[in-house]
C-alpha cells in the first residue's frame, strides 16, 4: 500500500502517509510496561517481555498514547528491536498485518495523535506515536524485524525528501515503505514495479495520474484533506476499510 498527499506551503510540512505491511498488534500494555521500565531501568521492561506477549491478544484500551511522544527515539528503537526479536522467536510474526506511517507537520502532530488514538481504541490496537526527523532511520529499524503493528509519526520536510533519489524502500515482498510529495505523483512505475496494487491519496483536490494507475492496475482511494489539518477519523477509517 502506497500513500501520498499534497505538499504544504510556508513553514508547514505536507502530510504523507505510507501503509506498512507489518504483523500482529502490539497492545497498550506493552507501551505502559515500557514507560514503567523507563522509570525503573531498562532491565525491568526487558524482564517482562514474555508476560507482555502472552497478554498481547487481550483487548486493552490505549490510556495514554501521547506519553509515547516523550520517549527518546534511541530508547524506543532499542525497545522495539527487543520486542521484535522476542515476538519472532515465539512465532508471532505475520507477514500481512497492517501498520501506518505518517509524516505530519510538527504543528499538527498532536491532532494526528488524537485521531489515530481514537481509531486505535475502537479497533483495540495500540498506536506508538514517535516523532523522528528521519523516515530512513525508522525504516531501517522497522525493516530489520517487523513483528508488531506499529503506528509511527515521522516528521520529515518533503522539500528535502524530494532531493533524494531513493524516497522509498522495498522491505520485502509485502512491504513498501516510503514517502512522496506531489513531485513524485507522476512516477507510478516505481511503486508498480514493487508490486503495489493500491494507493490511498489524502490531499487537497488536484490532478493525479489516474490513467497511469489504471494502466498499472492500481486501485486508488481519494480522501481529500486540507493543509495544516490532520485527516478526519472518518477518512482514516475509510483508508483502513479500503486496505
Amino acid at each position: 500500500m502506497y500513500v501520498h498527499c499534497k505538499e504544504g506551503t510556508g513553514r508547514s510540512v505536507a502530510v504523507t502517509l505510507c501503509w506498512l505491511v507489518a504483523a500482529r498488534e502490539m497492545d497498550s500494555l506493552a507501551a505502559q510496561e515500557y514507560l514503567s521500565g523507563k522509570r525503573h531501568g531498562w532491565s525491568a521492561a526487558k524482564e517482562k517481555e514474555k508476560k507482555l506477549w502472552i497478554l498481547s491478544d487481550q483487548k486493552l484500551r490505549v490510556e495514554n498514547v501521547n506519553a509515547l511522544l516523550d520517549i527518546h527515539m534511541a530508547n524506543f528503537e532499542r525497545y522495539m528491536i527487543e520486542k521484535m526479536k522476542l515476538a519472532r522467536s515465539h512465532s508471532f510474526y505475520h507477514a500481512k498485518g497492517l501498520g501506518l506511517f505518517a509524516v505530519p507537520c510538527q504543528s499538527i502532530a498532536k491532532l494526528y495523535t488524537a485521531n489515530l488514538a481514537d481509531l486505535g481504541t475502537r479497533n483495540s490496537r495500540t498506536l506508538c506515536c514517535v516523532p523522528t526527523a528521519s523516515v530512513a532511520q525508522a525504516a531501517v529499524q522497522v525493516a530489520a524485524q517487523v513483528v508488531a503493528q506499529v503506528f509511527f509519526f515521522l516528521t520529515w520536510p518533503l522539500s528535502y525528501l524530494s532531493q533524494r533519489q531513493k524516497y522509498w524502500t522495498l522491505v520485502d515482498s509485502h512491504v513498501l515503505l516510503g514517502a512522496a510529495s506531489t513531485a513524485f505523483l507522476p512516477h507510478v512505475d516505481a511503486p508498480a514495479a514493487c508490486g503495489v496494487d493500491a494507493v490511498v491519496n489524502l490531499r487537497d483536490e488536484y490532478a493525479c495520474p489516474m490513467e497511469q494507475y489504471k494502466r498499472h492496475h492500481i486501485q486508488q482511494l481519494q480522501l481529500p484533506t486540507v493543509d495544516h489539518f490532520s485527516p478526519s477519523l472518518e477518512a482514516l477509517t475509510a483508508a483502513v476499510a479500503f486496505i
